[in-house]
């Protein structure tokens, strides 16, 4: 067992890293022989590969995407392609079929607060105008 991270202060809380470790390895037991083993970096670097592999992808097909901690935002026309590539990444690297949830959000609304189509046109209309008139639209919503 390694010792206790740095700066974290266990005892403002009624334990100590021992005591902690114990739980998670207790709590983890199915897991709990790859504890402090490295493994877990190992695990990360074969993430940062397929989250690359997915990225190059779409590089080479001239589609923007932008990773997030174990996700990708991207245009939502693409999310059966992505679905695809997610899954070829993981299935090449572990031999094995994964479930992928795909969610689809805009992250913002119109004036009255109404959310936008994903439609493309939608999307563009709302840019007529040049940038004065969004920003007049912008401040209108302050």
């Amino acid at each position: 067992m390694k010792g206790q991270p740095k700066g974290m202060r266990l005892s403002d809380h009624g334990t100590n890293w021992a005591n902690l470790s114990a739980a998670i390895m207790e709590r983890h037991k199915a897991i709990a022989h790859y504890f402090y083993t490295g493994f877990g970096k190992k695990l990360q670097r074969i993430d940062s590969d397929m989250a690359e592999e997915v990225m190059l992808f779409f590089a080479n097909e001239g589609v923007p995407v932008l990773p997030s901690h174990d996700s990708f935002t991207m245009h939502q026309g693409y999310q059966e392609d992505l679905q695809k590539v997610m899954a070829k990444a993981f299935k090449d690297h572990f031999a094995q079929e994964i479930g992928i949830k795909l969610e689809c959000k805009m992250p913002y609304a119109v004036g009255d607060g109404e959310l936008l189509s994903m439609s493309v046109e939608d999307i563009l209309s709302r840019l007529e105008g040049g940038c004065d008139k969004r920003l007049e639209l912008f401040r209108d919503r302050v």
